[in-house]
């Protein structure tokens, strides 16, 4: 708005005797005054955009088809989504055609379009060729170094280097690279999130030192933050990527970084590396009572912490004592060994080769006897050396205790080189010193020296008197210097010895800590002697190792994670991108009270206890964990949300909660939001809550995660509303989320944008054959069948033996499906014979179905096809102990067969796994009439009760009765939870329901379907009104009970595929026909996904063998389900249009999904 047309601008140009007026009748014109001054604002804005519009770089999002068109930029889809703009395809178009058919210009044009990482790479310079002598390659070799670990490390990655032969196949079908004709385009789908500042997990003690990055404390990869190109010239390398940091570039780059700061003061040190520093992937910050700080590059090491080996350079030094050489007569033994145990491995007996006769040769042969004793780390890495004229013996895991023994045909050795008794201390052991470096300590002074700590005493300044040449030298030099403080007895005694090409540092009193850093003055040497401690990081799992004796009192991490988009809370814009009015991410006043956390109150539940207003917002501004459980007693309207990073001054966040949250409502106007959390945990609604709104958060599906990743309550609900809270209205948008129990008479649930997922527990598809009570002769001497599992099949499985009996059926069926493919599906299936039936197991979750191969009646001679097999899902509960105590008296359990409850008793005093088998196919087959129940089979798999039901296409399920809450634990048969429903068995629908561009991974069974639109349903839908509501563009599994639907897979698929069998044959198709057609499409139109773990960077991205059916059957040709909004089919059809334009004749693009 201009400083004229402002209203108090426009009021003033009225004469004194009209504002006086208006003054006496309450300001109206001048009111009138202020909507004109509105209006004459938004016309001045159209005038300056009108301007702005004629340049790409400032028009409005709707003229840039205008500017593209008057380029001749053609054949683009436009993408609805505002975040998907071709604002930079059309700005590059003339560069793109002035460096037409280069591959840094395609690598543009792909990244531009998509606006995906992308790396394009032209295949014919890798193919290994004779060359010609005018036009020679160097790089190019056709056989790669071998010594060179780094190239090696990027084969068939898209920055691969290496010479490779001829492959004929073509790139468009996605299989073959090299060959001469050929462009590769690598996109990069997923995201690169960053984290600031956030609390790590603790691993084990705070004395232990050891950190995973993730707050919920499993394993995960770290991203890199890709950095922008700044030329179209420029070819994407992996540090403009978002990409899991390799281990191998993490190492090389901080070793480069070291190599050119060693010398450097903090001062003079850039504090980022490629990938490591405050700006850059990642950072850790520690505190060690005297205030927060960065740990800087050259103090980190890239380590493997699979079995959180300690970084250097604190270890734990075992002294042994006195030794019976230089020896005038050898040891006593001829054969010289010792017994050695270090930490819980051993004793193992450590051979000596030789017969040593100084101290430097006994530790080098008791060095290589210990490392040939055993092959665990402890004993491989082991190390022996010499410090003032004892042996000292480290760990080859930091920190491992060790002891020493005579063997059972050597009771002298371990005497005579006085290891019976080794003491154990903190040293600090250097790295390697071969070749001994040339110091150097800066350019301004002459002495080097060390900052040396011993214990409690005070830091001391230990100076060389000269720059060491060799390692001995070094050694005398250090001791002197240390020993130099000779008024205190640590320093005075402390000794320094050599352990292969290390140096050696002791406390002199046993015990005392010790810590040596740099200088004020002399940042070199402590760095080129290698004698600092360091802090290890593991990219590829996310962990942090401290070294010995150098744990900080707190952690805290800057850190990337992958996935796929803005869903389940992050460091992203969580504004509503409608611009709603009551925004309280723009304005967190917008409700009159704000509570900002930690500035006003450090803890969540203080700062919602001293709310009372009627409407609050409660900001938590930090990334930080919040271990506590939340009660929330409201009658009004409560806001809690982490503050949004919508600015330059405020920092995007994601704090975590580990607990859960209790909401008790009163009145008639209560209403909760969440908004931008990490929950590890559950929420609870009780009274007369009015509406329920989570945006933007992630409740952990099973709540807790164990280090892997796998959750460890996965059958408790994320969210429970007791049935007395009928006038709740629950959205959840743009949220991951756990299962979900909500009461019937609820008013609605709205989700969108969203993942819902029932971790997979106990429920699987099981495959279970007619009755076999007389064996039938196999009609065909080679027996073999037509095996599908899922998506994946059909395979041949040949059954190798002549069979004439169940057991022999079983075993050779088994055999027969574990060799039909190599995929965990077949090679983990499991075949066991119960009730003279054969049921078949899937190694991997997915309907199995077995059919004639060819003419061979195999099949439906042991009663495995659909018509006499039973498809159910079953039950395969946990691991039985040898003997079962039950906790009640009267053991009683529930049993729901196709939504029909009944409670099964057990009767007798069952102990053995068999007996538990057996009443419990007793009680079940006792609980009901209906044949679910009565002819319900409980086998054993290995030491697991399998339950099935007793008739086709049920299932069953099990919960706990009113009276008895300890049987279904006892006989481990907790199952997984419905995604959405009434109660936690699934058979009680849930209310009303709308669900938009959202992935229910579970059953769901609703009261109503108001609307479901471009969803994937993974498991059976129902629901119990079919007379009102619509499915839209969603995929809904066979034998789901819906109201009508429109567009819907696989219906639309198998009724299309009707249609066209039928127009070619000309008439009708037969039944047979009709269901061979139909069992056809239904076994490979399923979705699938590239992970459904959470915690997973792919978790809920559909993988790229995923049908088309349900990656662009969206209504606008996007993909189904949560990722609906990313638009990612049309983004691939812009760049395959766009390639067709700017691709060099002859030569053909391949598009590749790295991620």
């Amino acid at each position: 708005m201009s400083n004229f047309f402002t209203p108090e601008a426009l009021y003033q140009l009225l004469p004194a005797i009209h504002r006086l007026r208006d003054a006496d009748e309450g300001d109206a014109l001048k009111i009138l005054l202020s909507v004109i001054a509105e209006e004459v604002d938004k016309v001045e804005d159209d005038i300056a955009q009108m301007y702005d519009n004629w340049f790409i770089e400032t028009c409005a999002e709707w003229v840039v088809p205008y500017i593209g068109d008057l380029l001749g930029v053609q054949g683009l889809h436009q993408i609805a989504e505002g975040r998907f703009s071709q604002r930079a395809r059309v700005a590059n178009t003339l560069g793109y055609r002035r460096r037409k058919g280069t591959a840094t210009m395609l690598e543009q044009l792909a990244r531009d379009t998509t606006l995906w990482n992308a790396r394009a790479v032209e295949f014919f310079q890798l193919l290994g060729t004779t060359q010609y002598l005018n036009g020679l390659r160097p790089q190019n070799f056709r056989t790669p170094d071998f010594r060179d670990v780094n190239t090696l490390d990027l084969l068939n990655t898209p920055f691969d280097t290496i010479a490779h032969t001829v492959d004929v196949r073509r790139i468009g079908s996605n299989r073959g690279w090299y060959n001469i004709l050929n462009i590769g385009i690598f996109l990069w789908r997923l995201e690169s999130y960053g984290l600031f500042k956030t609390t790590p997990q603790i691993a084990g003690m705070i004395s232990e030192g050891r950190y995973r990055f993730t707050s919920l404390g499993y394993d995960s990869a770290l991203y890199n933050l890709p950095r922008t190109e700044d030329t179209i010239t420029h070819l994407a390398e992996e540090t403009n990527v978002p990409a899991p940091i390799r281990p191998l570039a993490f190492y090389r780059d901080l070793q480069a970084y070291q190599a050119d700061y060693a010398l450097n003061g903090p001062s003079d040190q850039n504090r980022n590396s490629i990938y490591y520093g405050p700006d850059r992937s990642l950072c850790v910050y520690r505190d060690d009572g005297s205030g927060e700080v960065e740990v800087p590059p050259i103090d980190i090491v890239c380590m493997n912490l699979r079995k959180w080996s300690r970084p250097p350079s604190t270890v734990l030094a075992l002294i042994g004592g006195a030794v019976t050489l230089p020896l005038t007569a050898a040891l006593s033994a001829t054969t010289p060994a010792v017994d050695v145990t270090i930490g819980a491995e051993g004793p193992y007996t450590a051979v000596l080769e030789a017969l040593p006769t100084t101290v430097e040769e006994a530790a080098a042969l008791l060095q290589v006897a210990i490392r040939n004793a055993d092959s665990s780390p402890q004993f491989t890495g082991a190390q022996v050396g010499v410090v003032d004229g004892v042996l000292v013996i480290i760990a080859g895991v930091a920190g491992e205790t060790a002891s020493i023994a005579a063997t059972a045909g050597d009771a002298t050795t371990a005497g005579e080189l006085g290891l019976l008794a080794l003491t154990s201390t903190p040293a600090v052991l250097s790295s390697k010193l071969d070749p001994f470096p040339a110091l150097t300590i800066g350019k301004t002074v002459d002495s080097p020296a060390l900052t040396v700590t011993l214990g409690s005493e005070v830091p001391y300044l230990a100076i060389l008197a000269a720059l060491p040449e060799t390692l001995s030298d070094a050694r005398d030099e250090v001791e002197t210097a240390i020993r130099s403080n000779a008024a205190v007895p640590t320093y005075a005694n402390a000794q320094v010895g050599i352990v292969g090409s290390r140096l050696l540092i002791v406390p002199g009193v046993t015990g005392d800590s010790i810590r040596i850093t740099a200088t004020d003055y002399d940042y070199a040497t402590v760095h080129q002697l290698g004698l600092s401690s360091k802090v290890a990081v593991d990219v590829e799992r996310g962990r942090i190792q401290f070294a010995l004796g150098d744990e900080p009192q707190s952690v805290r991490v800057a850190y990337h994670y992958g996935f796929s988009g803005d869903v389940g809370g992050g460091p992203y814009d969580r504004r509503p991108a409608d611009g709603a009015t009551a925004d309280t991410l723009s304005n967190p006043n917008l409700l009159g009270t704000l509570i900002q956390v930690p500035d006003d109150f450090t803890q969540l539940q203080t700062a919602i206890s001293a709310w009372t207003s009627e409407r609050a917002v409660i900001q938590v501004s930090d990334s930080d964990t919040y271990p506590e459980n939340l009660t929330i007693n409201l009658s009004g309207e409560l806001v809690i949300q982490a503050a949004n990073g919508d600015t330059s001054a405020v920092q995007s966040v994601r704090p975590t909660l580990i607990g859960n949250i209790t909401i008790n409502a009163s009145g008639d106007k209560a209403r909760v939001t969440l908004d931008g959390f990490l929950i590890a945990g559950s929420i609870q609604v009780n009274g007369p809550l009015n509406a329920l709104t989570i945006r933007h958060c992630t409740l952990v599906p099973g709540q807790t995660l164990d280090v892997t990743g796998a959750p460890q309550q996965p059958n408790q609900a994320s969210i429970t509303v007791d049935p007395a809270s009928t006038a709740l209205r629950l959205t959840l948008d743009h949220s991951l989320i756990g299962p979900l129990q909500l009461p019937t008479d609820m008013v609605e649930v709205v989700i969108a944008d969203s993942i819902v997922q029932a971790p997979a527990y106990g429920v699987m598809p099981v495959l279970a054959s007619g009755s076999l009570s007389t064996f039938p002769t196999l009609s065909a001497a080679e027996p073999t069948l037509s095996v599908r599992i899922g998506g994946e099949g059909p395979f041949i499985a040949v059954l190798d033996s002549v069979l004439t009996t169940l057991a022999a059926a079983r075993d050779a069926l088994q055999a027969a499906i574990r060799s039909a493919h190599d995929t965990p599906a077949f090679t983990e299936a499991r075949v066991i014979s119960a009730e003279n039936r054969l049921i078949v197991v899937p190694g991997a979750p997915g309907t199995v179905r077995i059919t004639h191969n060819g003419s061979d009646l195999t099949a439906a001679e042991l009663r495995l096809e659909a018509n006499e097999a039973n498809e159910v899902r079953a039950v395969l509960g946990g691991e039985l102990p040898s003997t079962t105590t039950f906790a009640a008296a009267s053991p009683k359990l529930t049993v729901v067969v196709n939504n029909t409850r009944r409670v099964a008793s057990i009767s007798g005093s069952p102990g053995t796994r068999a007996q538990v088998r057996d009443a419990l196919q007793t009680a079940i087959r006792a609980a009901g009439a209906a044949p679910g129940f009565t002819g319900a089979i409980v086998a054993l798999l290995d030491n697991r009760l399998l339950a099935l039901p007793g008739v086709n296409g049920a299932s069953i399920l099990f919960d706990i009765t009113a009276a008895d809450a300890t049987t279904l634990t006892d006989v481990a048969l907790e199952t997984r939870l419905p995604a959405l429903a009434g109660s936690r068995t699934g058979e009680v629908p849930g209310p009303p329901a709308t669900i938009e561009r959202s992935t229910m991974m579970g059953m769901v069974h609703v009261r109503e379907m108001t609307l479901a639109s471009e969803t994937i349903f993974t498991e059976m839908l129902t629901a119990d009104r079919r007379q009102v509501g619509c499915v839209r563009f969603s995929f809904v599994p066979d034998g789901s009970q819906t109201p009508r639907r429109f567009q819907c897979q696989p219906e639309t698929e198998i009724g299309r595929q009707i249609e066209d069998a039928e127009a070619q044959t000309g008439g009708p198709l037969t039944a047979a026909q009709r269901d061979a057609l139909t069992s056809a499409v239904l076994g490979w139109l399923v979705p699938s996904f590239t992970s459904t773990r959470y915690g997973e960077a792919a978790y809920g991205q559909l993988a790229i063998g995923c049908p088309d059916q349900i990656k662009t059957g969206a209504e606008d040709g996007s993909e189904m389900g949560v990722f609906s909004f990313l638009k990612q089919p049309q983004r691939e059809t812009n760049l395959r249009s766009s390639l067709e334009e700017y691709l060099r004749f002859g030569l053909e693009a391949g598009l590749f999904y790295v991620t």
